[in-house]
């Protein structure tokens, strides 16, 4: 058997910063990236091997189940194309897509056997990242996905499975029992313990990738806590994220936007945590069991000056960022920060950063895609 890297996340754990200095990066001649010309996998691979009868992209852009049946004829075409070229250049084939963490046993082995069958055997390996600072981050992106709920503890795109992505015990069992626990590496996701504090150094060193000076892509995809605030509003009170043809390119210029209000990101309050300190207590002692060394003990999770405690905190404005959202759209600045008129007001707003979105912003996409395209044939995927 040939060997193949598999990245399987967890979420929100460096895993775009990886994927992309991967897709854009990668220049040792013995491995090649397959990222399915989306630099992120995830979709492809749970596409491809998910018992499950939803497609969330699918669904918010208005597909259907043909035009689901072409996108996953595209990405195994794709996927063997891609392992093929490896298997006739004698090299290593790297697949990344952390939604992998979320699957169930039976599509596990369902992706492994399949590689197999095209004479590859998958080495694992998996960042898990502290339980304190992975809540919220996992929140604000179930809120950049139109979440209209105060749900800090839930699944950030729900599913059939109902597979608690926190239970970091359990995905740990999932991984071993389908792929083996001698190929299964777990890495803890925190700085101090990354090489150079580098997700992509960290990643490259273990799996002996020589990675080149400047190759290294830093995604920060996280907002501000301000920015968040604005945005949770405009999606839980005003229209949503909504659905049809163009809507995530057009909620992803807007978050482009928001991105450019900088300040504290979104941190819980212990009142807020305490909710889950059991759980938390198991899981971090399952990984310090599975890796003999202290985890998450080190985390500066709190900073006492901006927590989240419950859902009115992301309904209260600072009046900074009610001026900035002012300038941005040339509409009154809110006279209040919080209240059904402030609601009224920033819904506004935010509706007309949705709409009218700057032509550069435009632009620069456009520029994205089309390098993205060029390197996966330059890539040959």
């Amino acid at each position: 058997m040939n060997r193949l890297i598999l990245h399987v996340g967890m979420p929100k754990a460096g895993s775009s910063s990886l994927q992309e200095s991967l897709y854009y990066g990668l220049e040792d001649p013995r491995f090649h990236y397959l990222g399915f010309g989306l630099i992120n996998g995830s979709r492809a691979l749970q596409t491809l091997f998910s018992e499950r009868s939803r497609d969330t992209v699918q669904e918010l852009i208005g597909g259907n189940l043909r035009q689901l049946a072409r996108t996953r004829d595209r990405w195994q075409s794709r996927l063997k194309a891609g392992l093929n070229r490896c298997r006739q250049r004698g090299k290593t084939p790297i697949l990344s897509g952390e939604w992998c963490w979320r699957m169930t046993p039976r599509e596990l082995t369902a992706m492994r056997k399949s590689l197999e069958s095209e004479g590859f055997e998958p080495e694992v390996l998996v960042y898990v990242r502290p339980l304190p600072s992975w809540y919220p981050s996992g929140f604000q992106e179930s809120i950049r996905w139109g979440e209209r709920e105060f749900s800090p503890f839930r699944l950030w795109v729900p599913d059939e499975t109902d597979i608690d992505e926190s239970d970091l015990e359990a995905g740990l069992h999932r991984l071993d029992s389908v792929f083996g626990r001698t190929r299964v590496t777990v890495v803890p996701f925190e700085q101090h313990r990354l090489k150079n504090g580098c997700v992509v150094e960290d990643f490259c060193h273990r799996m002996g990738i020589d990675v080149a000076a400047g190759s290294v892509r830093r995604v920060r995809e996280s907002l501000s806590l301000d920015a968040t605030r604005l945005l949770y509003t405009y999606y839980s009170r005003g229209p949503g994220f909504g659905t049809g043809r163009g809507i995530i390119e057009k909620n992803v210029l807007l978050h482009r936007q928001l991105a450019a209000l900088k300040g504290p990101g979104l941190q819980y309050h212990p009142v807020l945590l305490q909710a889950r300190a059991e759980h938390i207590a198991r899981q971090h002692a399952a990984v310090e069991a599975r890796l003999g060394i202290p985890f998450g003990r080190g985390e500066t999770a709190y900073d006492e000056s901006l927590l989240l405690r419950e859902e009115a905190d992301l309904l209260r404005h600072r009046p900074e960022s009610l001026q900035w959202l002012a300038q941005r759209t040339g509409l009154p600045v809110p006279e209040q920060t919080e209240g059904e008129a402030c609601t009224r007001q920033v819904v506004t707003m935010l509706d007309h950063l949705r709409r009218h979105p700057p032509l550069e912003l435009r632009l620069a996409r456009l520029s994205e895609f089309a390098h993205r395209e060029w390197r996966r044939i330059w890539r040959g995927v």
